[in-house]
């Protein structure tokens, strides 16, 4: 079983606010969305087997972007990490995760996942969203964004929200599609214990 809705084909298409081109139609597709973006076909999908080394090398240059940034851990991640992850995330269990594909070729990757929340509908957290830097500022964040929020609300957990960083330039997106409540991050960590003999 893999991330992200499974439908059987649909022909459905629907008008696409986002789509920048006169009429821009959004197709899903076998669990796949199309839409067009300057002339090139945007599709997204869940991760599946042979995603695998696409899905590392963006994973990687995810990683490699936060690595060093004031505040922020280094995150180092080994070989079988890579592998413990991606098998979680093909098995759609706990954490499901995404490509988009621009004319093909890999460009984006998010990770995330749906918990339940205290006082009313379910949860869904995005995790982790890349886009190539090459190909930024062309509707994929938005179109990933989407995706997921469309993903949770079939799963049961419609109210999605994710983190970032105060000055991240990907604040002028997130303030268009979603709403900054003022909430802040805490993250503790658990002090080292040592075993009582």
């Amino acid at each position: 079983m893999t991330g992200g809705p499974q439908r059987a084909h649909s022909a459905r298409c629907i008008r696409h606010r986002g789509c920048t081109r006169s009429g821009g139609i959004l197709l899903r597709c076998a669990g796949r969305w199309r839409r067009c973006e300057d002339g090139n076909v945007l599709t997204i999908g869940p991760l599946t087997e042979p995603d695998r080394d696409e899905w590392e090398r963006l994973t990687r240059s995810f990683h490699a972007h936060w690595a060093g940034r004031p505040g922020r851990p280094s995150t180092e991640v080994d070989d079988a990490g890579y592998e413990r992850t991606w098998q979680r995330l093909v098995n759609g269990e706990q954490i499901r995760g995404i490509c988009a594909r621009l004319d093909g070729t890999m460009v984006g990757i998010a990770h995330y996942l749906f918990h339940a929340s205290v006082w009313g509908a379910g949860r869904c957290y995005l995790a982790d969203l890349f886009v190539d830097p090459h190909v930024r500022r062309r509707g994929v964040a938005t179109a990933m964004i989407e995706w997921v929020a469309k993903d949770g609300d079939e799963h049961g957990a419609p109210r999605l929200y994710w983190n970032t960083e105060i000055d991240a330039d990907a604040r002028a997106l997130y303030d268009r599609l979603a709403v900054y409540r003022g909430y802040i991050v805490y993250n503790y960590t658990w002090p080292a214990t040592t075993a009582v003999t």
